[in-house]
């Protein structure tokens, strides 16, 4: 038996020296993501590490400060005087590991608008996010660094999202307190020595695209993503929509109350302005792919600006700048295949949302001021600003 043990061990490990040799660009599951008890999960503080997508040649090194965000510069929780401050909320998009640092959108944003006033734009950007769990880092944490505007970035996936961290969820609505992490510490210990391994991320790989497969027509977006071109929604659809929007408008009662402005900003789906390689689309068989075509279908944008609309939330739709500034779809604003923007993606969506901020009067005293709409206040139950609120725990 123990010679079993040890020659299995040392095939293994002959398999993984060679698998480092000859495949040495097998993508990173890196991300430097911990479980988070409140917000579900959120990013290692003080960690830095390298992000590597092989097939579009990205190779980033990501910085995360002492508060988790991506960042390479210290931020101070109480505000200078005379310095304006942009929150901004969202997904992998804010996040950005996909291009460096100085060329996200936080930092592009944060250099437009010192053009005029001095101003800090703090990124609580993560992957995975969703509405409900930014409402919750707004809620217990955000406001805490009493920032002159908050952005939320929404993308199309938040929706689907929103509707699976139900389950996860302590409490709905005004009364959610929380979107708990699942599995155990020692299962996450075990899952990031497998990710360290080349041969457990090949096997891992190969069990993905053998499993992969087109979801249903029928399918709502409860279901899955694809379903944001069903035309016309149906009631799940709509239920759905109706789950995830919801949170966007208790983020701005939130901040009225606080005399903060929200703005929303809707990114646009990738098929919408450069088209996938064909190949790509029919391998994965997804409808929003739109089979390698421009897609048309522009249901996701109605549906959040008329939500918008309806309880007075400033909103930004990007779709009509992107497809302007790139009217032949060829790549340029997204990558082809990783589907998140390039540097030129980051730097217009960051022109365009510094142009919604400017009637805002960022870091000057006569900035617009939001009256409030008599909802009853909500608190903020957490009492720590720095680092945030229990992020140094490990979930059990």
């Amino acid at each position: 038996m123990l010679a079993l043990v040890v020659s299995t061990a040392f095939s293994l490990a002959l398999l993984e020296v060679a698998l480092r040799i000859f495949f040495p660009d097998l993508p990173s599951s890196e991300t430097g993501i911990m479980p988070h008890p409140v917000w579900h999960h959120w990013h290692q503080a003080d960690y830095r590490f390298t992000y590597h997508v092989p097939g579009e040649g990205i190779r980033r090194t990501v910085t995360f400060n002492e508060h988790g965000m991506r960042d390479s510069l210290p931020r101070q929780t109480a505000r200078r005087p005379g310095v304006g401050r942009i929150a901004v909320l969202g997904d992998s998009f804010v996040e950005a590991m996909q291009v460096e640092e100085h060329e996200g959108i936080c930092k592009q944003l944060e250099a437009l608008l010192s053009e005029s006033v001095p101003t800090e734009v703090l990124n609580f950007g993560c992957s995975g996010f969703s509405t409900s769990l930014e409402y919750l880092i707004l809620r217990e944490w955000v406001v805490r660094w009493k920032p002159d505007a908050v952005v939320c970035l929404h993308h199309f996936s938040d929706i689907t999202e929103d509707w699976r961290f139900r389950t996860k969820a302590v409490g709905a609505g005004e009364d959610l307190r929380a979107v708990v992490p699942s599995g155990s510490g020692w299962g996450r210990q075990v899952r990031r020595v497998m990710d360290a391994s080349s041969a457990c991320r090949l096997i891992s790989l190969t069990l993905q695209a053998v499993r992969s497969r087109p979801p249903s027509h029928a399918a709502s977006l409860q279901d899955g993503y694809d379903a944001i071109v069903n035309a016309p929604y149906n009631q799940q659809d709509e239920v759905a929509f109706a789950y995830s929007l919801s949170y966007l408008g208790l983020m701005n009662d939130l901040l009225r109350q606080q005399g903060i402005p929200l703005v929303v900003v809707v990114i646009p789906l990738g098929p919408q302005v450069e088209p996938v390689p064909v190949e790509l689309a029919r391998r994965l068989g997804l409808r929003y792919l739109a089979d390698g075509q421009r897609l048309e279908h522009t249901g996701y944008q109605e549906m959040v600006r008329r939500f918008c609309h309806a309880h007075d939330i400033a909103v930004t739709d990007l779709l009509d700048a992107f497809q302007t500034a790139n009217p032949t779809g060829k790549p340029l604003l997204y990558y082809s295949r990783d589907q998140h923007w390039t540097a030129e993606g980051h730097a217009l969506a960051a022109r365009r949302i510094a142009e919604e901020l400017k009637p805002l009067q960022v870091g000057s005293a006569s900035r617009l001021a939001v009256p409030p709409r008599g909802r009853k206040a909500i608190t903020c139950q957490a009492r720590a600003s720095s680092p945030p609120p229990a992020a140094s725990a490990r979930c059990r």
